[in-house]
């Protein structure tokens, strides 16, 4: 595939995670890995300006190329490996081996054989890792907290050096890889692909099933299939195949000290010696032949939106990437401007919503893929269709030497100005990315080379371009779900339909010459093309002509214009650091990564100038971003009051905003096109509560930008009377949302996440509504969405706004200034409120009762889903922090137990999230293996079960690596702007939220065991009351919602789960069974899809209401409570859930020793010398006091509860007052 400018960044993830591997065993010291450097280590200096991090590159002796990247502001390392090998490689009958190998390659090595050891490493320090699988490379990556960097080395190398297979392990694998499939093959964008493909060569590479799934790896036994794989890697890696990166604050000449350690022992050829140093190549046979082209299929399609594909393979042009000859085609058909390609199709003639380019490189050749999606009437005529785009290129092909060079040369300043000022890459996307740019880039060009246009040449655009002609053409023309061609019965020609093997997919090729009769009109450029004039109707071909015809009935017309791309004019001119602004640092330790937090500016300039302020007006400003950057983001929300009725909208209204928003941004990018060339975005949302417009931009062009964007955004939607281009527009609007909303071919878990929200989130509604909603009154006008627009910026308003950036505060003032303006504030159109009469917090429904809907799953096919989520109430300091240190721990047990060992489906996982303020904990199972109710109990048992257990079995100094890792994470500077951006933004909105993840960390340090892990987890999910909770079951084909699960069955099947399993907190286990069969009592049970209607049932029921729209963003502050008895006398300690009641007793406890907890905000336990000390002393108050009680016969009452237990989280030391 030849890469986008903006890959740069995404493939270094894969080789740090091969440097990792091997060092922690050996326990090498500092000195040992800064001495002794591999020969011809070079720097790699061609960077972008703004990159602060340091990279370079070598060569180990065994021939293992490696790139190390230093970055002091990281808490993080990474580490990637790529292989050049990938699915072209698999042998002759054994289709998918090589995707199965990359998922068979961390089930245990020699040294670290346990199945899934390596992810739970990566749990317990803050980690993750991944992999994929191409045509002719595979790429392995990693990333966790810096302190196991050594470690993670140890054992990825490990990996790559002896990979242990285990039979078993490798056979149960496949199912993973079948569910993979079972998923792809549901989705367009892998049906399109495998279709095309298949129709190559049958003797090339090319034309084969890459996934793989039980069929094509289980025909042997799995000691076979082992073998297979065993001999696969043995032959293809090795160091001189496998390229490693490595990522962290550790520096250069460590990092390469360390890849040297643990992969520089790895032998040249491999473990078996049998490894080829030159990876295959596939140019024989030739993947295209000239018998494979002019091919016209149509298949069936699983969207509701029909697409066009046209496929043009070439040579190899992988050599010419400094010369990106795609990316003339590709700009081309991008443009957006009127009169452009897209802007002709789509609003002249009616035939298509959107247009692209890409390509993919290989041995095989380069393939580039043209792709549309078309309109209903574009689906009846794909000839017109390819009419119009050949009569584009025809254009392009005659334009002037001189004037593509003048294109090329902008669009390659562009790429630099964009380049130099690009963000940084996460460390799993930098590491991933560079390994595996370097299987295909030489080291001089592996920082720049996918994202510059080094060296722009005429001679191979026109290369391209003369090779995309009808001749060298493979047309696919992909139908609309539902379309009558593939109904059984229907179609005459059944004989003529086939199935493409292992998707599914009907398909049939049709006569070139009849499917696309006029093709041969392009075999040469027609002697009619002008780059610069219109073109004659007269002279359009006849479909065209007959098109405008249909389109615009009786109107006379004499020609029709197709434009070209302009050269970018007006580049800012950016040149050195000096023209960036770095943020102040903050006074804290999140402050000194992040920056100073924005502060408000005056709210009035007091002069009533331009940039005077309504004193109700919020402006906040920081000058700067922590990393280098030249760029102004500018976020405005205009929010109304809240206490109104959460349900008052209707489905129409926000089909309505939602079409004239869309129209809105259309007509933006039409009329002003070149400020995307200079990369200025906008974004513009609404709903009936807010207006939120963002604006970025350069600085030196940012203000004029600006300017021109809000005085197109203050005029409003044009009707655009003129050949009824705004009537049409509506109409394509409409029906493409229509389309959207009626299309099935969304995930599964989507839908099940969608239904759930249904459920709880107060103004939400389902498909089925809208789709009523759109037939409802009638169809929509230019004035009805115009005005559902102007209203989401006009009435009772807060108005809030936030400017970051190179901008001073006096510009920030201006800018703020004309942004409200422009929107309206400061006119009649809005009553300016507070900002804090507005609802900062989406309300969210708290249901009476527990909620499970169970559905068929409306895709209609084999897969089966079920969410479970527990609803764990308002979220605070304290939460976050506990539940985000187990959330890592969460996922892997999820995945362990859901994925690897009981191999229920490809997409399975568990996560602790939030909808709102409210915090959730989810486990979720999409599978064709068992029901949603068997999957439920599955998850049952990792969050009830396997998840406690777990935090038991934690060493201290495994806690203490999950700790560290956590308060690193929140250590960790930002790598971008929209990070920062981000951030300050989504925290200002909520009010006084600035200081939360300072607030966050101070609480973190305070962590002292696993128990307050355990406490907390117990709290929210093993607690032995019935939870709260909402289970969105969806039912695959065969499968019935309507049998419902008895309390009684449902306790059953959890046992059935659970039986053989040791726990190690066993005893409550019966607990947790009970506790389901009482939760299922009293679950309220909902069949069918969510709708609104659902959701006012659940929230009439008593009992039922919302959550506190509470933010609790700052740690409550400890308080000190008295409590008096007859007998005893406590302090209590309340920090927040965490509760300690210590004794005070004269000399034992001092009061200066509670006001220390309380300064400290201890959390609930009290350490284990402490809470020995208490015990001990109370055991011996307690023997004096039975010795009294002996000796003198006085009737004292002992106090009921031994010293020291442990009930509700406090801790109880009762003493006894003595007369």
């Amino acid at each position: 595939m030849v890469p986008r400018i903006s890959l740069l960044c995404f493939l270094v993830v894969f080789e740090l995670c091969s440097l990792g591997a091997t060092m922690s065993t050996n326990s090498y010291t500092l000195q040992e890995l800064l001495s002794a450097t591999p020969d011809s280590v070079i720097e790699l200096g061609q960077k972008p300006k703004g990159d602060p991090r340091s990279y370079q590159y070598s060569k180990l002796g065994n021939g293992l190329q490696v790139v190390n990247i230093w970055d002091p502001n990281s808490t993080q390392a990474a580490m990637s490996v790529s292989v050049s090998v990938g699915s072209f490689s698999d042998p002759t009958g054994v289709d998918g081996l090589a995707h199965l190998t990359e998922h068979a390659m961390f089930l245990g090595s020699g040294k670290y054989a346990d199945r899934t050891g390596f992810d739970e490493f990566l749990a317990q320090n803050g980690g993750s890792s991944n992999a994929y699988t191409a045509e002719e490379k595979t790429v392995y990556y990693a990333s966790l907290d810096k302190t196991a960097f050594a470690e993670c080395m140890e054992r990825f190398g490990d990996v790559f050096a002896n990979p242990l297979f285990n039979d078993t392990w490798v056979w149960g694998e496949v199912s993973a890889v079948d569910s993979e499939h079972s998923k792809n093959k549901k989705t367009t964008g892998w049906r399109v692909h495998g279709l095309l493909m298949s129709l190559a060569d049958p003797a090339s590479p090319v034309h084969r099933f890459h996934t793989g799934n039980s069929q094509t790896l289980k025909k042997e036994t799995k000691e076979q299939l082992t073998k297979h794989i065993t001999d696969f890697f043995d032959t293809n890696y090795c160091p001189v195949r496998m390229r490693l990166v490595t990522f962290g604050p550790l520096n250069l000449s460590a990092q390469l000290k360390q890849a040297e350690k643990t992969f520089g022992s790895i032998p040249t050829k491999g473990r078996s010696g049998q490894c080829a140093d030159q990876p295959p190549a596939y140019g024989s046979p030739i993947a295209w032949p000239p018998s494979s082209l002019r091919q016209f299929v149509r298949a069936q399609g699983l969207s509701t939106t029909p697409q066009l594909h046209a496929l043009f393979p070439m040579q190899n042009l992988q050599p010419w990437t400094r010369n990106h000859p795609v990316l003339y085609l590709r700009n081309l058909l991008g443009d957006g401007a009127r009169r452009s390609l897209l802007s002709t199709l789509r609003d002249e003639l009616g035939l298509v919503t959107s247009i692209g380019a890409d390509a993919e490189d290989t041995s095989a050749g380069t393939v580039v893929q043209i792709s549309m999606t078309l309109l209903p009437e574009g689906a009846k005529q794909p000839a017109t269709v390819l009419d119009a785009m050949f009569m584009y290129l025809d254009k392009a092909r005659a334009s002037l030497q001189a004037s593509k060079e003048v294109l090329l040369r902008s669009w390659s300043n562009a790429s630099r100005l964009v380049y130099d000022w690009s963000d940084l890459e996460a460390p799993e996307d930098t590491v991933s990315g560079i390994a595996e740019q370097m299987l295909r880039l030489n080291a001089s060009d592996l920082l720049a080379a996918d994202s510059l246009l080094l060296e722009p040449s005429v001679d191979k655009a026109n290369y391209v371009l003369d090779k995309v002609r009808p001749e060298n053409m493979i047309v696919l023309l992909l139908d609309a779900a539902g379309e009558s061609q593939w109904n059984n019965g229907t179609n005459s020609s059944r004989e003529n339909v086939r199935s493409l093997a292992h998707y599914g997919m009907e398909f049939t090729t049709l006569s070139f010459d009849s499917a696309y009769p006029n093709w041969w009109q392009w075999l040469q450029s027609s002697p009619h093309a002008n780059a610069t004039t219109a073109t004659d109707i007269a002279k359009l071909p006849a479909s065209l002509s007959t098109r405008l015809q249909q389109i615009e009935p009786g109107m006379e017309r004499s020609e029709m214009s197709l434009r070209l791309p302009s050269e970018i004019e007006d580049l800012p001119q950016i040149t050195s650091l000096n023209q960036t602004a770095t943020a102040a640092a903050g006074s804290d330790e999140i402050g000194k990564l992040w920056g100073q937090t924005p502060t408000i500016i005056a709210s009035s300039s007091g002069d009533g100038g331009a940039d005077a302020l309504s004193p109700l007006v919020e402006l906040w400003h920081r000058e700067g971003w922590m990393l280098p950057q030249p760029r102004v983001v500018a976020a405005t929300a205009l929010r109304r009051p809240g206490g109104g009725d959460p349900e008052s909208g209707t489905p129409r209204d926000e089909i309505a905003l939602a079409v004239g928003l869309r129209i809105l941004d259309e007509q933006l990018s039409l009329r002003l096109p070149e400020l995307r060339s200079v990369d200025t975005s906008w974004q513009i949302d609404a709903d009936r509560d807010s207006f939120r417009l963002t604006l970025r931009g350069f600085d030196p062009t940012a203000s004029s930008s600006f300017n021109r964007l809000l005085a197109e955004l203050h005029n409003g939607l044009d009707p655009e009377v003129e050949h009824r281009q705004g009537e049409r527009r509506l109409q394509r609007v409409v029906g493409d949302l229509r389309r959207q909303i009626e299309d099935k071919t969304q995930a599964v878990l989507e839908v099940a996440v969608a239904q759930r929200d249904i459920l709880l989130q107060p103004g939400a509604h389902s498909k089925d509504e809208f789709l009523a909603a759109f037939d409802a009154g009638g169809a929509l006008t230019f004035d009805q969405v115009a005005k559902a627009v102007n209203d989401s910026k006009q009435g009772n308003l807060s108005a809030v706004s936030l400017v970051m950036g190179s901008y001073s505060k006096q510009d920030s003032r201006q800018l703020g200034a004309q942004i409200l303006g422009q929107l309206g504030v400061g006119s009649d159109r809005i009553q300016l409120f507070p900002t804090n009469s507005s609802e900062r917090i989406k309300r969210v429904l708290k249901p009476a009762r527990s909620v499970e809907l169970r559905a068929k799953n409306p895709r209609a096919d084999n897969t089966s889903v079920m969410l479970t989520t527990l609803l764990a109430g308002v979220n605070d300091v304290e939460q976050r922090v506990l539940l985000g240190m187990i959330s890592s721990v969460l996922h892997q047990i999820a995945f362990a137990e859901l994925r690897t060992r009981l191999q229920l489906g490809y997409t399975v996982g568990a996560s602790v999230s939030a909808i709102s303020n409210v915090l959730t904990v989810s486990c979720f199972v999409q599978t064709e293996v068992v029901s949603p109710d068997i999957a439920e109990a599955h998850c049952e048992k990792v969050l009830s079960v396997l998840v406690p257990d777990a935090l038991e079995d934690l060493s201290d100094d495994q806690f203490q690596s999950m700790k560290e890792a956590f308060l690193n994470d929140l250590l960790q500077r930002p790598w971008s702007i929209k990070q920062e951006m981000d951030r300050f933004w989504s925290l200002t909105l909520l009010g006084d939220c600035l200081e939360l993840h300072s607030e966050m960390l101070e609480f973190a340090k305070t962590l002292k065991s696993k128990a307050e892990l355990i406490e907390a987890w117990r709290r929210v999910v093993v607690q032995p009351e019935a939870r709260q909770k909402v289970v969105v079951k969806l039912f695959g084909s065969g499968l019935e919602p309507a049998d419902q699960l008895s309390p009684e069955k449902a306790g059953e099947l959890l046992q059935n789960v659970l039986w053989g399993y040791s726990a190690t907190s066993s005893a409550h286990v019966d607990d947790i069974i009970r506790r389901t069969v009482s939760e299922r009592r009293n679950t309220t049970m909902l069949q069918g899809l969510a709708s609104s209607q659902m959701r006012a049932k659940l929230r009439s029921a008593p009992g039922a209401g919302y959550f506190s729209q509470e933010t609790h963003c700052k740690r409550k502050a400890p308080v000190v409570r008295k409590k008096e008895s007859r007998d005893d006398l406590f302090v209590v300690l309340e920090m927040d859930d965490h509760q300690a009641i210590v004794r005070k007793a004269a000399g034992s406890l001092h009061q200066a020793d509670v006001h220390e907890h309380v300064r400290k905000a201890h959390p609930a336990h009290v350490t284990p010398l402490f809470m020995r000390t208490l015990f001990l002393w109370g055991k011996i108050l307690a023997l004096i006091v039975t010795v009294v009680v002996v000796l003198i016969c006085c009737g004292l009452r002992h106090s009921d509860g031994a010293a020291g237990s442990l009930l509700d989280n406090r801790l109880i030391v009762k003493s006894r007052r003595f007369g």
